[in-house]
């Protein structure tokens, strides 16, 4: 597998880990809370809001966070919606 070297790594690294994430919130959502990846959403968008000198690589490294967490509360969300709570 090819992960790029350099400053835009990092994204590909953070979302490679999510992945299994991801895997496990869609297939047991009650195992996750949600609040915990929304608030990691809106600390990020603080973060955005909060820099006093943007670069693409910042910008995109925390948009890359934000995206990330946000897929994750929606996974779960969703989810719960759909499969009935386990006993």
């Amino acid at each position: 597998m090819f992960i790029p070297a350099g400053e835009r790594g990092g994204q590909c690294l953070d979302f490679i880990g999510f992945l299994p994430t991801f895997r496990k919130s869609y297939e047991e959502p009650y195992s996750e809370t949600e609040m915990t990846f929304l608030l990691s959403a809106i600390a990020n968008i603080t973060s955005l809001i909060a820099l006093q000198n943007y670069s693409i690589t910042t910008v995109l490294y925390i948009l890359s966070l934000i995206i990330t967490n946000t897929t994750l509360v929606i996974i779960v969300k969703t989810r719960k919606k759909v499969l009935p709570k386990p006993a």
